[in-house]
């Protein structure tokens, strides 16, 4: 049903990632916005891929979300624009996505057993790591 529309497919990508991020947010501590209009807060870290075909070749619209296992929270206004964001990470995986792991024909599958841990962030060899996990 997707494969002829690009703009389902978008809206449905902007919903799942809009949603990780609250769910991150959450997980991270970071109370509700009281007021819709409030400007967000924290943002997650990520890069999402779209796929239109399986591994068979066959059509098989898809997309592989890379995602940070938290939060960036900017800096305070008065820092200035040069202050770097404030990373908030997330509790462990709670047992309600880790019951999603073993998902097979749902169309949905959660794998956050692959991990990069930041202190491993400033090790040379981390790039390595990064397009590794990716790959």
């Amino acid at each position: 049903m997707l494969a002829d529309r690009p703009n389902a497919v978008a809206a449905l990508t902007q919903i799942f990632l809009d949603e990780l991020e609250r769910l991150l947010r959450a997980l991270a501590g970071e109370p509700p916005l009281a007021d819709a209009t409030a400007p967000r807060r924290s943002r997650l870290g990520g890069i999402s891929c779209l796929y239109r075909f399986g591994s068979s070749l066959n059509h098989d619209v898809h997309f592989h979300a890379y995602v940070t296992d938290g939060v960036f929270m900017p800096a305070a206004h008065e820092a200035g624009c040069d202050a770097p964001p404030a990373f908030l990470p997330t509790r462990p995986i709670t047992s309600a996505a880790a019951d999603m792991l073993p998902w097979e024909t749902s169309g949905l599958s959660i794998d956050a057993c692959v991990r990069i841990a930041i202190i491993d962030r400033g090790v040379p060899s981390s790039f390595q790591s990064l397009k590794h996990l990716l790959r």
